[in-house]
């Protein structure tokens, strides 16, 4: 089907997922906080925070903590 002409102006669709968005950002923030990500990519901090942790356990992000915050090395 086709679509509306005026509708496509509205959506936003990106060629990377919320992983591909977060693991970006950490690059250019490696102190961001888990609100901050979740922000930037527009998800809850929940869904961050699941991001982070599978980003981590596939190896693709290692984790520090320093004091209260964490510090995450692509």
């Amino acid at each position: 089907m086709a679509e509306a002409q005026g509708s496509s102006s509205s959506r936003q669709w990106t060629f990377l997922t919320n992983h591909g968005h977060a693991i970006i950002y950490l690059n250019s923030h490696p102190d961001a906080r888990i609100r901050d990500i979740a922000e930037v990519v527009g998800i809850t901090e929940r869904a961050a925070q699941a991001i982070l942790s599978d980003l981590e356990a596939d190896g693709y992000v290692t984790k520090t903590k320093i004091g209260r915050r964490n510090h995450y090395e692509l």
